[in-house]
């Protein structure tokens, strides 16, 4: 798990100090398919990790425990994000006790099964940014925190993943990207009998949205 709490920039791939940025004697970080990397302590201020390199995960776990302070995890040096889980679905939890996070770096899904966002928090107003370009399968938002209505996931990149999927939860453009939501169809809510769970795209930049859009019933959508 990641050791630094203190407010300030750091490296992902740290390969100086003995034990690194991750606790490990022998430099070593996560950065192989199916790795998980849990990246949540009571930080005491806001807190930058660059990648500096391209990094492969399979479960990302983010979050200030103390619900107060922000991480950002940035390129660095021509750094970006791979989701592999084995086919088994990457994730990338925003944790119960966080405060906002944002991802800068540029993302790719690689896992067949697609990458899940879940935005657990549980206090109002935590909201996660990807601000990078999210390329590669299917992108799942699926928001299970009680109050998720007002913690959303942002998506400000000029995404070209193939189709997202929001089951439940908040999804976000306030950037003036042309195809935030992807390059494929837009599928809002939950369809498993018996569900209702609700979710909601908000488009408040331009272009007006041009993927193809499916609703079920108690999901909604805004294009301004």
């Amino acid at each position: 798990a990641w050791v630094p709490a203190a407010a300030g920039t750091f490296n992902w791939n740290d390969t100086i100090n003995n034990p690194n940025n991750w606790g490990m004697v022998d430099s070593s970080f996560p950065n192989a398919v199916g790795d998980v990397a849990t990246i949540s302590t009571a930080l005491a201020g806001a807190q930058t990790i660059n990648l500096n390199q391209t990094i492969t995960l399979g479960v990302l776990n983010l979050g200030d425990t103390l619900g107060t302070n922000s991480y950002t995890i940035a390129a660095g040096t021509a750094g970006s994000l791979t989701f592999d889980n084995n086919g088994a679905g990457a994730q990338l939890n925003a944790v119960a006790s966080t405060g906002p996070n944002t991802i800068s770096a540029n993302i790719v899904v690689a896992d067949a099964a697609g990458l899940t966002i879940n935005n657990q928090a549980t206090v109002t107003g935590k909201f996660l940014t990807l601000s990078g370009n999210i390329s590669g399968g299917n992108v799942i938002i699926n928001t299970t925190s009680l109050a998720s209505p007002l913690n959303a996931i942002t998506l400000n990149g000029a995404n070209t993943f193939s189709n997202l999927v929001v089951i439940r939860g908040i999804v976000i453009n306030n950037a003036s990207s042309a195809t935030p939501f992807g390059a494929g169809s837009i599928l809002l809510g939950d369809t498993t009998p018996g569900n209702a769970n609700a979710a909601t795209v908000n488009n408040f930049a331009s272009p007006l949205i041009s993927n193809p859009i499916t609703v079920n019933a108690g999901s909604s959508g805004n294009d301004r």
